[in-house]
């Protein structure tokens, strides 16, 4: 009879995806690992191969959870710009205090890998450009359907909601100032609606 896993990868990874985005890949050490998904060492480098590889596969379920969310909203608005606005309310607002961070882990990772670690920096930057490519097609799919002119630069708008968005949660990471964030995802969105060539 074959061996049979004894922990769900799925909650191994939420839980290694937590704590890597609120302490970094540096501050994280295999010990804080092994008490925070309850693995030994040895069944943590079987499973992921080593830390890196454990961080990296963290670092795609954050990035698929994040896509999942924004598609959700998305799914639920009448205007694709509409539910991309309430994702990023969600984020810096709602459930900025449910996060072990309120800056981006793939922005965080970036931050922390360039010049230090290469392959990893390269891979924060794979889905950071993936994250990027998803809004613009979102802006896309939005001037496709007339919310937005005709001569509306999607691709514009998807690199400068990438700067904004990011900045904004560094800006309010440890605020509690809704009033004012609601105020600057508005002024955000109504620049970011009359992006054009």
């Amino acid at each position: 009879m074959a061996n049979t896993s004894k922990f769900n990868r799925g909650d191994v990874l939420r839980k290694a995806s937590d704590l890597f985005w609120g302490k970094g890949f540096a501050g994280t050490s295999i010990r804080d690992i092994q008490d925070t998904v309850n693995m030994r060492p040895g069944s943590i480098y079987a499973t992921f191969g080593s830390k890196e590889g454990l961080f990296k596969e963290s670092l795609l379920n954050y990035a698929g959870a994040m896509e999942r969310k924004m598609d959700a909203y998305i799914g639920n608005a009448h205007n694709p710009i509409v539910g991309l606005q309430q994702y990023v309310e969600y984020n810096i607002i709602e459930g900025a205090t449910c996060h072990p961070s309120g800056v981006c882990m793939l922005f965080k990772a970036s931050g922390e890998f360039n010049g230090q670690n290469p392959a990893l920096f390269q891979f924060s930057q794979t889905l950071l450009d993936g994250f990027e490519n998803k809004v613009t097609q979102i802006f896309a799919d939005a001037k496709q359907a007339g919310f937005v002119a005709e001569d509306f630069d999607e691709a514009n708008a998807g690199q400068q909601f990438v700067i904004q968005f990011t900045g904004l949660r560094n800006y309010f990471n440890g605020r509690n100032t809704p009033e004012l964030a609601k105020q600057l995802i508005d002024k955000m969105f109504v620049n970011l609606v009359n992006e054009t060539h």
